[in-house]
């Protein structure tokens, strides 16, 4: 159980999703509680925003001056200003989960404060996330009855879907330009 334990907390703090989903298969055929799981989840979670966050309020004390810092600055302010503080959080809940964790020291350099930073990517991560791999794990689970073959399904499955979002990410960012 210490074992899954790990891996778990693993798979949350990098939070990629194929691996995780595999990991999560695994949990449960161990019968593993899922109350300890969502926990996991959520300590990692919490401990890449924090941490990412910390890690972008010392960057940002070092490199505020810079070009590039100058130029985050004005990319936040442009942005800012033509979805407002309402958009800015939508966005932060639509778009950390796509780059998370590695989205979280970016955010001082944005402006964004340190509350805004714990919830709105924390929700992002709970529903478009954390949902869609327990919905492909669950129903992987409930498809095949192999413990051996579960992970594995469930992590091909997962890296289908994920790889289906990012073409058509890509496509549509190129009908946009």
């Amino acid at each position: 159980m210490h074992t899954l334990s790990f891996l778990l907390l693993g798979a949350f703090l990098f939070q990629e999703s194929a691996s995780t989903s595999a990991v999560l298969t695994a949990a449960l055929d161990a019968h593993f509680s899922v109350w300890a799981i969502h926990g996991i989840f959520l300590g990692a979670t919490l401990l890449d925003i924090v941490v990412g966050y910390g890690i972008g309020v010392l960057l940002h004390g070092r490199l505020k001056h810079t070009k590039a810092g100058h130029w985050l600055k004005a990319k936040a302010d442009g942005f800012r200003g033509s979805v407002g503080k309402q958009g800015e959080r939508v966005a932060l809940a639509l778009y950390s989960p796509l780059f998370f964790p590695f989205s979280m020291p970016l955010l001082p350099f944005l402006g964004i404060s340190f509350t805004d930073a714990l919830i709105y990517p924390f929700l992002g991560e709970l529903l478009l996330w954390y949902a869609l791999v327990w919905v492909t794990v669950l129903g992987v689970h409930s498809f095949v009855a192999d413990p051996k073959l579960a992970p594995l399904i469930a992590a091909l499955v997962s890296t289908i879907i994920f790889t289906g979002f990012t073409a058509f990410h890509r496509r549509a960012k190129k009908r946009n330009l």
